[in-house]
């Protein structure tokens, strides 16, 4: 399903991707990431979907204590940085 305002929504967040791995935003703030992580309790048998997950941040940060993680997000861009952030990080 398509949305009229798709479009303008992917036009800009793909402007933003490359700045969403500023460690100044805040769910990049590792205290953050680990505490989402313990109240989530992964198990390495899990696995993980991600939806409007951005650059993955969360994503990333949960794929080592389960078995796969999956993000979805509207803007391919937000994905494509995510992917290379997961690959420089050997995640």
């Amino acid at each position: 399903m398509r949305f009229e305002n798709d479009a303008k929504i992917q036009e800009s967040f793909s402007k933003q991707a490359e700045n969403f791995e500023s460690t100044k935003m805040n769910f990049l703030h590792q205290p953050y990431l680990e505490k989402a992580v313990s109240r989530i309790a992964p198990s390495k048998t899990d696995t993980v979907l991600e939806v409007a997950a951005g650059t993955c941040a969360c994503g990333r940060a949960i794929s080592p204590f389960v078995q796969a993680v999956t993000c979805l997000d509207l803007t391919p861009q937000m994905l494509k940085t995510g992917k290379k952030e997961a690959e420089k990080a050997g995640l």
